[in-house]
């Protein structure tokens, strides 16, 4: 069970707020999953003083959707969500990123544990790079 807001240890502003407009506040595991989102999401150099602030997904973009990119695709996210994220920690054993089966993208499952609170977490994606002719875009769903 998570820890109540007025509880909790780290905080972080919800940048994924849809349709309601209001300021929310994210604690502990929550605050932790929403900085894991804006890594993913952030392209290198975006940051003017952090300007490696990212977990450099859009570096895979124009690469075929294989096994072998997968893997290259974990261990950066593993680095680099380590590095900008200190309150949580990547279990690398069940953390995976898999092919989809239709090349269209990958199935990211990021497991990590809170170093606050001891609370595991976990992160569930599918990310679907589209690829025309010399154009390609990423879109991010859970």
């Amino acid at each position: 069970m998570a820890v109540p807001l007025s509880q909790s240890i780290y905080f972080d502003v919800n940048t994924f707020y849809g349709s309601n407009p209001g300021l929310e506040v994210l604690g502990n595991e929550d605050a932790i999953t929403n900085t894991y989102l804006n890594l993913l999401l952030i392209p290198p150099r975006s940051r003017k003083f952090r300007p490696t602030f990212s977990a450099y997904m859009h570096t895979y973009l124009n690469q075929n959707v294989t096994p072998s990119t997968a893997n290259q695709i974990k261990q950066a996210l593993i680095n680099n969500l380590s590095e900008w994220q200190p309150y949580g920690q990547i279990n690398v054993q069940l953390t995976q990123v898999i092919p989809m089966p239709n090349g269209a993208g990958y199935f990211l499952d990021i497991v990590y544990q809170s170093l606050l609170t001891g609370i595991p977490g976990r992160l569930t994606l599918q990310v679907v790079v589209k690829q025309f002719a010399n154009v390609s875009t990423v879109g991010f769903g859970q």
